[in-house]
């Protein structure tokens, strides 16, 4: 009876929930991913797309406040970035394109040399860490009601860079870096639980990211040259990537949970990218000298065949699939009418989700997108029907498509 409800609910063409991460895709262009990376040596945010991550747009600087930026997050909902300026004991935030830059706390609201920060979008808050102090704290999103959650005394917080929030669980994670400890605690506050400590492989542990949807946890070690995983409870612990796979010293880490991959930033001035499952190690950028990018961020996508055609459309459509039934792969063309907050999304008939083929923002024209079937972890689907669907600000349709092996 449940499977039959959540078909009928995505065949039907009211609303359906989804949440929208936005996507930076320009005309002519392939849906790319944007990454957004701080340079704490010049004072800097650059953002670059990773279809061609060698050019790289400074979208703030000095001049907006920014004064030792250490780590970064989005804010998916509302498009935001956030960032904590360390020397000048403030957390900033701006527009995704680097506009209206503010200032949102300072030190008389309890920032001192912050390092860490987390951002959990659906509840409206902020986590960050403080090295002056050694605490755990939070904010709603514009710097409201600031709290203390954690600190060393009652806790035992000490020199914590990674955060990492699990909205639906409502659940904190850090890591102590010197203590090398990942730790756990409600994000109401209670008492931190240690999931890990040096006996599981934990080196000088920096950075820590949460995938909910797949129970999974990932961070860098500095002092083994590795990335680490294991689930959300702390259980079945793996490395990931050493220094086999090209590691120097990893500092901050980020994941693209539409495209399955993990970026991470290093001591030698590399950022570099994964698939979640540690293949296919690529080096997107390098810098020399002094600068060395540390806190990065990512949104959206990497690319999956989306182009646009023609002439811009009047209305919103989605086109049947063609072939359809096929093996291996099939075609999909849809209309967006103007530019909206768009998803494209496979279901199998159960209402379980395949694949993100599309997840952000996107212009007014004809597109085109492929599905090679495979699910967002790359693996190959079985034969069957499955359910594709397409939101486009009020606009919703579903069509089936039939995959024979």
């Amino acid at each position: 009876m449940m499977k039959k409800t959540i078909l009928d609910s995505l065949l039907s063409i009211g609303k359906f929930a989804c949440i929208i991460i936005l996507l930076s895709a320009s005309r002519g262009l392939f849906a790319q991913s944007v990454m957004y990376f701080t340079i704490p040596q010049a004072n800097e945010i650059r953002s670059a797309t990773t279809a061609n991550p060698a050019d790289h747009t400074v979208l703030l600087s000095a001049g907006n406040g920014l004064n030792d930026p250490r780590m970064i997050a989005l804010d998916a909902n509302d498009e935001k970035i956030y960032w904590v300026n360390f020397n000048s004991s403030t957390i900033q935030r701006a527009n995704l394109d680097g506009s209206s830059p503010a200032t949102i706390l300072q030190s008389f609201q309890g920032v001192s040399f912050p390092y860490g920060i987390t951002v959990d979008g659906d509840n409206g808050q902020i986590y960050w860490s403080n090295w002056g102090d050694h605490s755990l704290r939070r904010a709603g999103l514009t710097g409201s009601t600031p709290q203390t959650l954690f600190t060393r005394s009652a806790h035992g917080i000490f020199a914590v860079i990674g955060l990492g929030v699990d909205a639906g669980n409502g659940k904190l994670y850090w890591l102590s870096r010197h203590n090398n400890r990942l730790r756990q605690a409600n994000t109401s506050g209670g008492i931190p639980q240690d999931l890990l400590t040096a006996s599981d492989g934990l080196s000088l542990p920096n950075s820590i990211v949460v995938d909910a949807a797949n129970n999974r946890l990932f961070w860098t070690n500095e002092g083994s040259s590795a990335i680490l995983t294991s689930g959300l409870d702390g259980g079945s612990v793996t490395t990931l990537l050493d220094t086999a796979d090209g590691l120097v010293q990893p500092l901050a880490l980020a994941l693209d949970t539409d495209a399955a991959r993990i970026y991470w930033t290093s001591s030698s001035g590399d950022i570099k990218r994964a698939r979640a499952d540690g293949g296919q190690v690529e080096t997107l950028l390098t810098f020399n000298g002094n600068q060395r990018p540390l806190g990065i961020a990512v949104s959206g996508a990497d690319p999956v065949g989306i182009v646009t055609r023609g002439e811009i459309p009047e209305g919103f459509a989605l086109k049947s699939n063609y072939p359809n039934p096929f093996n291996p792969s099939t075609t999909i063309d849809f209309k967006i009418g103007s530019r909206s907050a768009v998803s494209l999304k496979i279901y199998d008939q159960a209402g379980r989700l395949v694949k993100t083929l599309q997840q952000g923002n996107l212009g007014a024209g004809d597109y085109s997108a492929k599905w090679d079937a495979v699910n967002d972890r790359g693996q190959a689907v079985s034969s069957g029907v499955y359910i594709l669907q397409l939101v486009a600000g009020s606009f919703t349709a579903t069509q089936k498509m039939v995959l024979l092996r």
